[in-house]
Order: structure tokens, then C-alpha cells, then sequence
């Protein structure tokens, strides 16, 4: 009696889970991308990099209509150094 009730609740915990997955994944793929972070292809440029050593340098990225400028390195990472105006950027491209 206890081994038939042992696989009823087995089965019944392993098919609710795999409901709750399944519907996790029907949620995410329905509107996961109206949600999302990351910025288009398009709209995300990397515009130059220069490098100063092995482990050091620059970076300027425009993000649509704006240009940040960076600095990285191996001990502090990517830092922000300045956000730089259209008007004072002259386009090569």
C-alpha cells in the first residue's frame, strides 16, 4: 500500500515541478524581452580603444546618442572617467 502512495507522490512532485519549469520558460520567452537590459545592437558602439600597456588603456563607447569614456586596468577594472557631449565630438565615421 505505502510503495503505490510512495510513487503517486513521487510522480505528481516530479510532474508539478516540471509544470513550474515549463511555465517559468513559456513566461520568459513571451515577455522576457520586452524586460530586457541589454541594449540592441545597433545602439551599443565601441568607437576606439588604445592601449597604454599590456593591462591598461582606454576605451570610448557611444550608447545611442552619447559617448562615455573609460579607463581600464587589471586592479580596479572598467572606471568611468568622463561622459562626453555630441558637440564636442568630431565624428571620423
Amino acid at each position: 500500500m505505502f510503495e503505490g502512495y510512495d510513487l503517486l507522490k513521487f510522480l505528481l512532485s516530479f510532474l508539478f515541478i516540471i509544470g513550474l519549469i515549463y511555465g517559468f520558460y513559456f513566461l520568459f520567452m513571451r515577455y522576457g524581452s520586452k524586460f530586457s537590459i541589454t541594449p540592441k545592437s545597433n545602439e551599443l558602439k565601441i568607437k576606439d580603444i588604445r592601449f597604454l600597456t599590456k593591462d591598461k588603456g582606454f576605451i570610448i563607447v557611444q550608447l545611442k546618442d552619447k559617448q562615455f569614456f573609460f579607463t581600464f586596468d587589471n586592479q580596479n577594472g572598467l572606471k568611468l572617467i568622463e561622459k562626453i557631449k555630441q558637440d564636442n565630438v568630431d565624428e571620423k565615421d
